[in-house]
């Protein structure tokens, strides 16, 4: 055998080593951290909403993880249990800014956004939040990110409802310390000024407060002599939901109650609240089981295959944040969170389960559409889907 022929031995050989390592290397680990209630009940909702966040993204993730394979890439979710604590949430996005995570997706309540932002900020730390939706979210750039319409927005929904209906009075009641429900409120009460409907009162209390007999009572004292045709009860499911009920027991009944998405889309807590009580409500939501889309449909279906049964609202949302922030990764120059976090700012357009999520220039909250959702005779129906 000749020299060359021995050489061009040589070369192929040591082509086809080089092949073999470049594919047994080991995929290039990300690690993504998951923050939500894991473990305590629940003040908000009931007891599964929790655990439908989570089942959302590891849906997302396992759908992904050919794609992710193909770029060298595995994904590690480690998650970090926020409970029903503020001083749990805060304790966790300490924990998570001085761990090896690249970005964050969780606190899916703006107060507890509001709490884990600047100790995750400081650190250079991504937060994704699939339902957040207070508007001042739009301050904490550029760190913090949202893929859940704003506050302004259902504010403005809500008063051309009132407008539409020819609702001309209307009271608002809402948690005195809850992020969501004020931010909520400000909005409500600007729109509906703005459309020339007459706000007759505007009450705020302390959760603690509307949980009790004694709280409903001074409530129902101090409005029940005023003529509202509406009542807008601006709180999350359970608590919404025993409110109304205390005041109908009391004998106010408007004509319509009005909620935001904090009433939930499934709503089964909140009909078990109301009970036989005769109701008319409208509320909004980002997702509701029976929308027609064919990605609607298909999610319910892998949901229900993947984990034998129907998927809650928030089980969605999770899964399409979880996806815009696997695509993040995948297309980031660097995969540390500068890299990520480039790459998720370049997102202005998605198409998920729960429509068209947009993102202006600038801006870290999402445009997106809303579910119109009406109660009534202890039934939930989808009334339409509405863009700002």
């Amino acid at each position: 055998m000749n020299f060359n022929k021995i050489s061009r031995l040589v070369i192929v050989a040591a082509g086809f080593f080089a092949v073999s390592w470049v594919r047994a290397a080991p995929p290039k680990t990300i690690v993504v951290a998951l923050a939500a209630n894991l473990t305590a009940l629940s003040d908000n909702m009931w007891n599964p909403f929790a655990d439908n966040f989570r089942k959302g993204i590891y849906l997302a993730l396992s759908e992904m993880e050919p794609l992710l394979a193909k770029k060298g890439l595995k994904i590690v979710v480690r998650e970090f249990d926020i409970k029903n604590d503020k001083e749990a949430a805060a304790n966790a996005a300490q924990q998570i800014a001085q761990s090896d995570a690249s970005a964050t997706i969780g606190f899916p309540y703006s107060s507890e956004l509001f709490l884990a932002a600047p100790i995750l900020s400081a650190d250079k730390m991504i937060l994704l939040s699939p339902s957040a939706t207070a508007d001042r979210i739009s301050e904490l750039a550029p760190y913090v990110r949202t893929t859940a319409f704003s506050d302004r927005f259902q504010g403005k929904l809500l008063a051309k409802f009132a407008a539409k209906r020819k609702i001309r009075t209307i009271g608002i009641i809402s948690v005195a310390d809850c992020a969501y429900c004020q931010s909520l409120r400000v909005s409500l009460r600007e729109n509906l000024t703005r459309m020339n409907g007459k706000v007759v009162f505007d009450e705020s209390q302390l959760d603690s407060d509307l949980q009790s007999k004694e709280g409903l009572d001074r409530l129902a004292h101090a409005v029940k002599t005023i003529k509202a045709d509406s009542i807008a009860v601006l709180g999350y499911e359970r608590l919404s939901a025993v409110v109304i009920s205390g005041l109908y027991d009391r004998g106010i009944r408007p004509e319509t109650w009005l909620g935001g998405d904090g009433w939930g889309a499934a709503n089964d807590l909140f009909l078990k609240i109301i009970g036989s009580r005769s109701i008319d409500g409208y509320t909004l939501a980002h997702w509701h089981p029976s929308l027609p889309s064919q990605a609607s449909r298909a999610f319910v279906k892998a949901f229900a295959k993947k984990y034998g049964r129907q998927p809650m609202e928030v089980a969605p949302v999770a899964y399409e944040s979880m996806e815009i922030l696997l695509r993040a990764i995948i297309n980031a120059p660097t995969k540390d969170r500068a890299g990520i976090l480039s790459s998720l700012q370049a997102i202005r357009q998605f198409e998920g389960i729960t429509g068209r999520i947009s993102f202006l220039k600038e801006e870290n909250q999402a445009h997106k559409e809303a579910v119109f959702l009406r109660i009534k005779g202890g039934k939930v129906s989808l009334q339409g889907k509405v863009r700002e």
